[in-house]
């Protein structure tokens, strides 16, 4: 039950960090965190020092169209700094070692669960097509989570779109 103002606070509380975290996975299912609390959570988690984080579970908040629209910076392409180029080998997760380099994980999100968050919320489309946006140029994301989220026709479209231009992606749920 962190709500929108816990996870303001939580949010507010990760920016401070002063030296790069080694938090992998945050999950934060169940809290009913609006717009507003991912909105913030998005600033934190992209100030520098969350390089290593891979999953995050934001499913069955409620974020709605501008809550996902929101999370989109959390999916910009990451240039791999020296940080990242140090840690590879330990930042390696089993869906990365596929034998080629082209296939290896960049700095970046590896999966991200949206699930039951109302994104396509009576239709509206801002918060799916901003998601989609950004993924078309992500090259770590490799696992995204929209279930249940009330996607209608138009959603599908901008999906396909980013399909056509992501080669990462590797799962992707829009059921139910």
């Amino acid at each position: 039950g962190f709500g929108c103002q816990g996870a303001i606070a939580l949010a507010t509380a990760l920016d401070t960090a002063h030296t790069p975290c080694a938090l992998k996975v945050l999950q934060l299912g169940f809290n009913s965190i609006g717009a507003d609390g991912a909105a913030a959570l998005a600033t934190a988690l992209t100030n520098g020092n969350y390089k290593q984080l891979e999953h995050l579970d934001l499913a069955c908040n409620v974020l709605g169209p501008e809550g996902v629209a929101a999370l989109a910076p959390l999916l910009e392409p990451v240039e791999e700094d020296e940080f990242a180029m140090e840690d590879e080998c330990d930042s390696a997760t089993s869906a990365d070692i596929e034998g080629s380099d082209e296939s290896r994980r960049t700095v970046g999100l590896y999966s991200l669960d949206l699930a039951v968050n109302n994104a396509g919320g009576d239709g509206e489309r801002s918060g799916i097509k901003a998601l989609m946006k950004t993924l078309e140029r992500n090259t770590s994301l490799r696992m995204l989570n929209l279930r249940g989220n009330d996607l209608i026709a138009e959603h599908a479209g901008d999906v396909a779109e980013m399909l056509c231009e992501n080669t990462h992606l590797t799962q992707l749920n829009v059921g139910y």
